[in-house]
């Protein structure tokens, strides 16, 4: 086979092709991981409260009511309440609390990171629909956070403009204390 064209192609002509192959094969795989991460975000955030039994324990505990009387509440998505102004600051830190357990329980991977955005996001929305801060976390702190998630392509279009905001008005109000 020596000396004889591949497909028409000499070694180094072949050599170029198959490594432009292999790094559009990473691409594609760094794609999917990125599309996998925005369907797991998207599945979780449109799950109706009452359809995730942790949180929904976490919910009522908090409150210290039964499911009747807040079932208008747990028949909303993640997403609802996330994006929702005046929504309870009690719901919010459970939301909060949730995102830290998700991913204090699994280390690593796209679980992990949808964990640390449901905190995030629980955070950021009450930073932007309340004023309130509801961590012990620094707004110079959170500001870096809000705006390296509003940044990842994997990041649903709502919370990337949620994360966004948050980051804004944590600027502002680090400018602020300065004065």
């Amino acid at each position: 086979m020596k000396g004889k064209p591949l497909y028409g192609l000499s070694p180094e002509q072949l050599a170029r092709l198959l490594h432009v192959s292999a790094k559009a094969a990473e691409s594609a795989d760094l794609m999917s991981e990125d599309q996998v991460r925005n369907a797991l975000l998207r599945e979780y955030l449109s799950r109706r409260l009452s359809g995730d039994p942790p949180l929904k324990d976490a919910l009522l505990a908090a409150w210290g009511r039964s499911d009747s009387g807040v079932q208008d509440l747990l028949d909303r998505s993640l997403q609802d309440v996330l994006l929702a102004p005046g929504d309870d600051p009690v719901l919010l830190r459970v939301i909060k609390d949730q995102g830290k357990r998700m991913s204090s329980q699994i280390t690593s991977g796209p679980e992990n990171q949808i964990g640390l955005a449901v905190y995030h996001a629980a955070i950021a929305s009450a930073l932007v629909h309340q004023g309130e801060r509801i961590t012990q976390h620094s707004y110079e702190t959170l500001g870096r956070h809000f705006s390296a998630l509003a940044g990842q392509a994997w990041m649903v279009g709502e919370l990337q403009a949620l994360f966004a905001q948050a980051a804004e008005g944590c600027q502002r109000r680090i400018y602020s204390e300065q004065d």
